[in-house]
């Protein structure tokens, strides 16, 4: 081989392997659109437009793998321009009708439609795109969609993609019998075909047969280990079991292979049915670095920092998430944003935020009990005592005898504060009835009420259940509690004029507080230096 025909043959070489695209068929490129690789597919088609510009399936399959791809404006860029390169063929005008059709914009796409079975009335590419037209975007006309599959089926039996779309139709009429055939039959005919093995995977995930629809997932990727939406059903088939660890398996898969916004949030969805929180936030960080504007992966997030206990953080996320909310009609908040969000609040002691959120938490969700505490307590720190008893109550009251401890303690505490002593002495009672070993609690809180009850000090009743509390407490683990009873005996018996007593309660004080002024202040007094 001389010089210059290596140099040619080498050159052909280096173009080829720089961009795999170059040596692509259009079947190469319309498999790529089958696997959602809809970047490279475009790249595909857009070489093979380049390189043969009137050939009307390139632009239309082109068309085709945008509409997929979500950029429906570039849809109809392309299929004008197929159009134009090519306006004998019906092709693209069935293309540009669909644009049309998903957007609900019927009057001009009808007429789009008559232009493309006119140019193509036997060409079945053009009867195929009008069905998936009527039948798989938001505006249906099935009986028409069944009429074009009908008349085609005649003479195009063998064609896979004709009953896929009869298997569509029949499902979404609810014919289940007839969807399956459908399905069934393009398989037959075609047993490599990836798209009637996932309709077929579908149809039997969705009646609940998951291990004849994984079997079908499952021969895809045996035959190309790469076709990533077969990953993506076996973890949605995942998911709808609530088996969210293979979901996230199968996502983490489809995910080697495309790199899809929407997946990397279904993925991150199931980290956090699995309980993978520091996963998810992981996970929203990483997709935050390049968009921002996804308010799901705020709510995630969110969730997810309350789980870990990081409570400020789930407030920012799920407060950001509810702000945005308010300008962008694809997500709406739910209960459980009200939930979180109002129960963050309360643990980072924003209770005037938490009032609000917990208050809209629990309009949605009457039966969640717990909200009743939060909100009660959150009332409490708020020192509005009146509302914490109506939530601390209705509480109880939903509850009834399954009514614990805590429910009673933080009424009683609540009554307390309200200066309901008595009440509160009663509530007190309870809780000691239900744990008596639990101290010193409720019997300190009793034995405060007891001595809210006599001010002045005079009838002594709170002595029994302050004696009760000396007799119990542990001077190294309780010395509050018992300085606290020692001073209430100490000027009760002063009240009483028993000296002698009285210093022995203030010299009992001074042992664990040599520093305490009431006690010091006593033991100055000719009458306290006079008893020996």
């Amino acid at each position: 081989m001389n010089t210059s025909i290596k140099k040619i043959s080498l050159l052909f070489i280096l173009a080829f392997s720089a961009n795999g695209i170059f040596a692509q068929t259009l079947n190469d490129a319309i498999k790529l659109t089958q696997g959602e690789k809809y970047s490279k597919a475009s790249a595909a088609f857009h070489q093979l437009i380049k390189n043969d510009p009137t050939n009307a399936e390139n632009y239309f399959y082109c068309g085709e793998n945008y509409l997929k791809w979500n950029k429906a404006d570039s849809a109809k860029i392309i299929f004008q321009q197929g159009i134009a390169a090519n306006p004998k063929s019906g092709l693209n005008f069935a293309g540009l009708a669909q644009v049309q059709w998903s957007q609900k914009d019927t009057i001009v796409a009808n007429i789009n439609i008559a232009s493309a079975l006119k140019l193509g009335k036997k060409n079945i590419a053009v009867i195929l795109a009008i069905a998936d037209a009527y039948i798989n975007y938001d505006y249906k006309k099935l009986n028409e969609a069944q009429l074009l599959l009908s008349n085609a089926e005649k003479k195009h039996f063998k064609n896979v993609q004709l009953h896929l779309l009869k298997g569509d139709l029949f499902d979404l009429k609810k014919d289940n019998n007839n969807a399956y055939d459908s399905y069934l039959t393009a398989y037959e005919i075609d047993s490599t075909s990836f798209e009637a093995l996932i309709k077929l995977g579908n149809f039997n995930a969705a009646i609940k047969n998951y291990e004849k629809a994984r079997e079908y997932f499952i021969t895809v990727n045996i035959l190309d280990t790469a076709f990533a939406p077969a990953y993506k059903y076996k973890a949605q088939m995942g998911e709808n079991t609530e088996d969210y660890e293979f979901a996230v398996i199968q996502y983490r898969k489809y995910l080697e292979f495309n790199e899809n916004p929407q997946t990397r949030i279904d993925l991150t969805r199931n980290l956090l049915l699995n309980q993978n929180y520091r996963e998810v936030i992981s996970e929203v960080q990483r997709f935050q670095a390049y968009d921002t504007t996804n308010l799901y992966m705020y709510r995630l997030g969110g969730y997810s920092f309350f789980e870990l206990g990081k409570y400020d953080s789930c407030a920012m996320y799920i407060q950001s998430f509810v702000n945005k909310s308010f300008l962008d009609t694809n997500y709406k908040v739910i209960p459980t944003d009200y939930l979180y969000l109002g129960k963050s609040y309360f643990r980072i002691a924003n209770d005037s935020l938490a009032v609000i959120y917990l208050q809209k938490a629990i309009a949605n969700d009457p039966n969640n009990l717990e909200l009743y505490s939060d909100m009660g307590n959150a009332h409490y720190r708020l020192k509005q005592f009146p509302e914490a008893i109506k939530y601390h109550q209705i509480k109880i009251q939903k509850k009834g005898d399954k009514s614990d401890t805590r429910d009673y303690d933080f009424l009683a505490k609540a009554y307390y504060y309200n200066q309901e002593y008595k009440i509160a002495d009663s509530l007190f009672a309870k809780v000691i009835e239900l744990k008596p070993e639990v101290f010193p609690g409720a019997y300190y809180w009793r034995a405060k009420s007891n001595a809210k009850l006599d001010p002045q000090c005079t009838q002594g009743t709170a002595i029994a259940t302050y004696e009760t509390v000396l007799t119990m407490a542990n001077p190294e683990k309780n010395k509050k509690e018992i300085i606290d009873g020692c001073l209430y005996l100490g000027f009760y018996y002063i009240q009483k004029k028993d000296y002698k007593k009285a210093k022995g309660y203030y010299t009992k004080i001074l042992e664990l507080d040599p520093n305490n002024p009431q006690a010091n202040n006593f033991m100055k007094t000719p009458t306290a230096k006079a008893i020996k």
